[in-house]
């Protein structure tokens, strides 16, 4: 009988098990200092931690929220920038005071929302790091080159015009649009790596769905969960704005960080 068991577990691996399995995947808590000091760097120190969350990327309150683990690629330094990039337009996203105006409880009209203001989100990070264009170039013609996606969707073509966009008049997402989004709908690997949650104006609706934590509170964590989560170590801001360029220098460091 056990046999039995063991033979249809390794049959059943779920798709989520074989991407955590793999070399290639990168876990939050490997990098998760390189990613506090540039979080802390673009908000001036006014980030309390950095968090694990299953499917919501992006601040609550001064707690960034990022993926636990991220492997869609094939390549481990795509999956590392991944995580940068979701960390620098969170950041912005704050600076720029973004708030959501999505009312359903569809996971992929927040991101698409997050889309509708590319625009601004890029000017803001191209005043902060002279060099995120050429970085932001770089590392999407990478997820265009290593993932599959469906380029017949609305969402990609709604992306694929705004995700470089420095223009003020951004792409066409209507209300109208989002709200037509279902729930159900799957969020596709491009906008998960490329997109975060913008908050709501009112904290009920982080507290009111269970998929996004409500709290950062330690109670019932066990030691690992309560070190993974614990508060960002302020940095010291005169030194960091003596680097002519953080992007780069937080790419040496994440070059080292495989543990």
């Amino acid at each position: 009988m056990e046999f039995i068991e063991n033979f249809f577990g390794k049959v059943w691996i779920t798709k989520s098990q074989k991407i955590q399995r793999k070399a290639t995947t990168v876990y939050l808590k490997q990098i998760k200092e390189y990613l506090a000091t540039i979080a802390c760097y673009i908000s001036t120190n006014n980030v309390e931690g950095i968090v694990a969350s299953k499917n919501y990327a992006g601040f609550v309150d001064q707690h960034l929220y990022l993926p636990t683990w991220i492997g869609c690629t094939e390549s481990r330094d795509i999956n590392k920038k991944a995580y940068l990039y979701l960390s620098l337009i969170s950041c912005a996203a704050k600076q720029l005071n973004l708030k959501s105006n999505v009312l359903n409880e569809s996971k992929i009209a927040r991101r698409m929302e997050c889309v509708k203001y590319y625009s601004v989100i890029n000017k803001q990070l191209d005043k902060i790091f002279p060099h995120f264009q050429a970085f932001q170039q770089n590392f999407i013609s990478d997820i265009k080159n290593n993932l599959k996606v469906s380029s017949n969707s609305a969402e990609y073509a709604h992306w694929q015009c705004a995700v470089l966009s420095r223009e003020t008049q951004g792409p066409s997402i209507t209300n109208h649009y989002l709200a037509s989004l279902k729930s159900k709908d799957t969020v596709p690997d491009f906008l998960i790596v490329t997109t975060v949650d913008l908050p709501q104006e009112t904290f009920s609706y982080v507290s009111s769905n269970a998929e996004v934590p409500s709290n950062t509170s330690t109670k019932d964590m066990t030691e690992q969960e309560k070190l993974e989560n614990s508060p960002t170590k302020r940095i010291d801001l005169e030194k960091e704005k003596k680097d002519s360029n953080p992007v780069t220098h937080a790419f040496e460091k994440l070059n080292t960080a495989d543990d």
